[in-house]
């Protein structure tokens, strides 16, 4: 953990640091790129909010196919999401908010592990696809952060099946969102129970 240090980084000196497990390297600077990066393969965490990284989603991070946890919000990432995250099969927690990414959102069928979604504050476009996260076990607990994005349409109803789900969609273009949400009572921490479709 080297984060809030004023570290000249880069990634090539990094070795084939297999053996590392857990990189945090938040608010750290100036850090703009990560190449080498992908050499440290045995990453399982991998935290770097805050830094003034200005590029579209690195390749490098597709490579780290160990990953449980992935922090690269607060940065200046720009362009479109992978189609597909599925290399990163271990994936659970994904937060990629306050950037500039656009393009529609992925639909993210190919994980079944991701509990965790945070893009909020970016530019995507388009509508939640109907698929979305369809490989997830619907009696885990999930949280999705889609709020401040430009997305349209309404919300499938087809995420009725989570049991226990934490869904914010502010500040976008949304138009419908089904009843039968209204009645599942461990949604958004138990607050749908007692405000219904309001708590949403």
């Amino acid at each position: 953990d080297l984060s809030y240090n004023p570290i000249d980084m880069d990634f090539p000196s990094i070795g084939n640091a297999q053996n590392l497990f857990d990189l945090r390297l938040n608010g750290v600077g100036p850090l703009t790129s990560l190449e080498g990066l992908e050499k440290a393969t045995g990453l399982m965490r991998l935290d770097l909010r805050y830094n003034a990284i200005e590029q579209t989603f690195p390749d490098e991070i597709l490579q780290l196919t160990n990953l449980r946890t992935l922090n690269m919000g607060n940065n200046r990432f720009s362009g479109p999401l992978p189609d597909s995250f599925g290399v990163l099969n271990y994936l659970r927690t994904l937060r990629l908010g306050s950037n500039s990414f656009n393009g529609p959102l992925p639909a993210f069928g190919d994980m079944n592990g991701l509990t965790t979604i945070d893009i909020s504050e970016n530019t995507l476009q388009g509508s939640i696809p109907s698929d979305f996260l369809q490989r997830i076990n619907p009696s885990a607990d999930i949280e999705i952060n889609l709020a401040q994005n430009r997305l349209r349409g309404t919300v499938p109803e087809e995420l009725d099946r989570f049991e226990r789900l934490t869904l914010y969609l502010r500040e976008n273009s949304l138009v419908g969102l089904p009843d039968l949400f209204c009645n599942n009572a461990e949604w958004n921490d138990g607050t749908v129970g007692r405000y219904g479709c309001d708590a949403i």
